[in-house]
């Protein structure tokens, strides 16, 4: 993650606390049991440099190294995780294609994915033909969509961590691990410092922007009308524990935190 930025021209110090934030935010530490999450997440910044590489040049081999990665992810982690991992990178490739237009890239990609696809098949073919006979395949019930929602008077913990316990003397929503969206009260204000000034790193602020946004409307879970919505009208319907959407909300405040960073001590300079 720290050479991903520093490919973003982030200040050394701004991309070294995006790089930290990312190692120890709280849906990372909070899913440290869970080993097929963070063999997902910890890709993540491979994920982006690659991308990144493809959008400032796009040639085949650089279209091959992102396709590899994106491999990797896919066999190597929760289902879920992969998913949200695809659509963290997706939301912040395009807000750095966005700014560097490059026609090029977009074919790239689709090869990436081609390549990624049919390295990943040997796994992937096999769980599409094994999951009709489980017990996931006619999707959750109700009750399972809404489970873990945040609730609003749970934003405390991005302040106090600790507030409800720990593991052991929890008493807090459901659940501890689930609902941790905790990255430290400096990246949160870094994070508004980013939306002061649009003159450099439009892409990464515009890209956490969007995480942030997406995260909150979707970890609410029950108490988000929009969430309700997707759940009514049968676009959710598989996707359990609504609150691992933190991780949305997470990657957005390490970039805006990191852009945040690099504002102040690139004015002070």
């Amino acid at each position: 993650m720290f050479i991903f930025l520093l490919r973003r021209n982030m200040h050394q110090a701004a991309a070294a606390l995006g790089a930290v934030t990312f190692a120890y935010c709280g849906f990372n530490i909070g899913h440290l049991n869970h080993v097929n999450f963070y063999t997902s997440t910890m890709l993540l910044p491979l994920l982006l440099l690659a991308i990144d590489a493809i959008v400032q040049k796009s040639t085949l081999a650089r279209a091959t190294s992102l396709g590899l990665v994106a491999a990797a992810i896919a066999v190597s982690g929760q289902p879920q995780v992969v998913l949200y991992v695809y659509i963290v990178a997706t939301i912040i490739g395009f807000a750095m294609l966005m700014q560097r237009w490059n026609t090029k890239a977009i074919y790239y990609t689709l090869y990436a994915g081609i390549v990624a696809f049919l390295l990943s098949a040997f796994a992937l073919l096999p769980l599409k033909e094994f999951l009709p006979q489980t017990e996931r395949s006619g999707g959750l019930i109700m009750e399972e969509l809404f489970e873990f929602s945040y609730p609003a008077y749970n934003t405390i913990t991005l302040i106090l961590p600790y507030f409800w316990g720990g593991h052991s003397d929890y008493s807090g929503p459901k659940g501890f691990q689930e609902l941790a969206a905790y990255t430290g009260i400096v990246p949160l204000l870094l994070a508004g410092f980013a939306l002061a000034s649009w003159r450099s790193h439009k892409a990464e602020k515009i890209a956490g922007i969007v995480l942030v946004a997406t995260g909150i409307t979707l970890v609410l879970g029950k108490y988000s009308v929009v969430y309700q919505y997707l759940v009514a009208n049968h676009f959710i319907t598989t996707i359990g524990v609504v609150g691992r959407f933190v991780f949305f909300f997470d990657m957005g405040i390490i970039l805006l935190a990191s852009a945040g960073l690099h504002n102040i001590l690139t004015n002070r300079n």
